[in-house]
């Protein structure tokens, strides 16, 4: 993708390679409840997720602006 400008036309065209007949989530700046609990063995994980709701960026605007840009983030 070259343009961060053009994310919604590409996701509106987009066509998944495999078809699950599931309808797509709608994109949000912020997520609702990605709280989840997952149980490996006798382990139970928890994950709490945190927003910053004043954020001037999404988690998908800063991905794709990291994709632009080339950065690496394999040290990170």
């Amino acid at each position: 993708m070259q343009n961060n400008n053009n994310w919604r036309e590409y996701a509106d065209n987009h066509k998944p390679l495999v078809y699950t007949d599931r309808q797509p989530l709608p994109l949000s700046k912020h997520p609702k409840d990605l709280d989840f609990s997952k149980i490996v063995g006798n382990t139970t994980y928890t994950v709490k997720s945190h927003f910053n709701s004043n954020a001037n960026e999404s988690l998908l605007g800063i991905v794709l602006r990291w994709l632009d840009d080339g950065t690496d983030i394999s040290e990170q």
